[in-house]
C-alpha cells in the first residue's frame, strides 16, 4: 500500500494530533476554542508515569537476622515477595535439606529443623498440593532423619518425609545433563525431578574437600550411584549438576555455621552462631553471599564451584551488583 495514501493505518499519536487539529479548526469556526475532554498533548501522552518505580533487573538476595529460625524464614521469604512467588496452587514441591549426618542441630552438620518446618508451612499456605522432604544421607538414614530433628519437624508441619535407603537404586533415573562439561549424565532422584518446584535448603558449613558446603554442594544428596567418584572434579561437576536441577529457590541456613572439621563436624566448639538466613532465586548468589561470611575467612571466588557456576552463567557471584535486602527476623 502507498505509505502516502490516506487509507494507511494511523499511529496513536497521529490519530490524537489529527483529532486535536480537527476539533480546534471546528472550534475556531465558531469563535472559541473549548477544552477537549479526554485528550492529551503528544508530549503528555509519551511521558512515563513517574509514580511507578522502574523494575529492577538485579539479582536479589534477602538476608534475615535474628534469634528465632522460623521468624528468619518468614522475614526472608516475605522480602522476596512471598512464597506465592515461587510456589503455585496445586504444585508439588520437593524440599532438599542437608540431613546427611548423625548429628544434633546444635552441632551444625545438618539444616536447622525449624528452618525446614517453616518452609514446609509456607509452601502449603501458598497452595502447594504436597511438600516432599528427602535426602540421601551419608550416615545411617534412620539415625540421621531422627537425630537431625528434621523428620519430626517436617512431618508435624505437614510434609511427606521420604527416607532414602542407601542401597535402593530404584528411586533414581539415569538423567542426561545437556549443559554438562564434566558430568554428561548421572542417576538422579526421580521424585525431585518430577516435582514442579525444588527448594534447596543447605546449611552453610566448612568442607574438607570443597572448602565450603553450600547450596550447590547440597544437591549431591539427589545423586544416586557412586557419587564419591566426582570428588576429584568436584568444582566442575557441581555446576554441571546444578545446571540440570535448577532449584527455584535457595535458602541457606546460616543460623549456626560449622567453621572447622566439616562436613560432619561433631564438636560444638567448631560452631559459630551467626543468626542469619539467606534466601535467593539465584543459587550462585546465595552461595556467594554465604561464602563471604567473615567467619569462614574466604571469598566467593576462592570456592571453585561458585566461580565456575558464575562463569557458565548459572547466576552471579558479584554481591556488589545484587540487590541485598536486609531484614530482621
Amino acid at each position: 500500500m502507498d505509505p502516502n495514501s490516506d487509507d494507511r493505518k494511523l499511529t496513536r499519536r497521529e490519530f490524537a494530533q489529527k483529532a486535536i487539529a480537527a476539533a480546534a479548526a471546528a472550534a475556531c469556526a465558531g469563535g472559541l476554542i473549548p477544552l477537549l475532554a479526554g485528550t492529551v498533548s503528544s508530549d503528555e501522552e509519551t511521558k512515563p508515569d513517574e509514580s511507578t518505580p522502574p523494575a529492577t533487573t538485579k539479582p536479589v538476595i534477602a538476608v534475615a537476622s535474628g534469634t528465632e529460625p522460623r521468624k528468619l524464614v518468614a522475614a526472608a521469604i516475605k522480602a522476596l515477595g512471598g512464597m506465592e512467588k515461587f510456589v503455585g496452587k496445586g504444585q508439588r514441591v520437593f524440599l532438599k535439606p542437608n540431613m546427611s549426618f548423625d548429628r544434633a542441630p546444635e552441632q551444625a552438620a545438618n539444616t536447622n529443623p525449624e528452618v525446614v518446618a517453616s518452609l514446609v508451612e509456607l509452601c502449603l499456605q501458598a497452595g502447594a498440593a504436597e511438600v516432599v522432604v528427602a535426602d540421601r544421607t551419608l550416615n545411617d538414614p534412620r539415625r540421621c532423619y531422627k537425630r537431625s530433628g528434621i523428620q519430626e519437624a517436617a512431618s508435624k508441619a505437614g510434609a511427606k518425609v521420604v527416607m532414602l535407603e542407601r542401597d535402593d537404586d530404584s528411586v533414581y533415573a539415569e538423567t542426561e545433563i545437556p549443559d554438562g562439561r564434566s558430568l554428561k549424565k548421572w542417576p538422579l532422584l526421580k521424585m525431585a525431578l518430577d516435582a514442579d518446584v525444588i527448594i534447596n535448603v543447605p546449611i552453610a558449613k566448612h568442607h574438607s574437600l570443597a572448602r565450603l558446603s553450600l547450596g550447590m554442594k547440597n544437591l549431591m544428596g539427589l545423586m544416586g550411584g557412586e557419587r564419591a567418584s566426582i570428588h576429584g572434579r568436584i568444582h566442575r561437576a557441581l555446576p554441571d549438576l546444578a545446571s540440570r536441577i535448577r532449584p527455584k529457590l535457595t535458602v541457606v541456613d546460616a543460623f549456626r555455621i560449622l567453621v572447622n572439621n566439616g562436613p560432619s563436624g561433631g564438636r560444638v566448639s567448631d560452631v559459630r552462631a551467626t543468626n542469619l538466613l539467606l534466601a535467593s532465586a539465584d543459587m550462585v548468589l546465595a552461595d556467594a553471599y554465604a561464602a563471604s561470611l567473615p567467619e569462614f575467612g574466604v571469598k566467593p571466588a576462592d570456592i571453585g564451584y561458585i566461580k565456575t557456576a558464575a562463569e557458565i552463567g548459572l547466576g552471579t557471584m558479584d554481591i556488589a551488583a545484587a540487590e541485598v535486602i536486609k531484614v530482621g527476623g
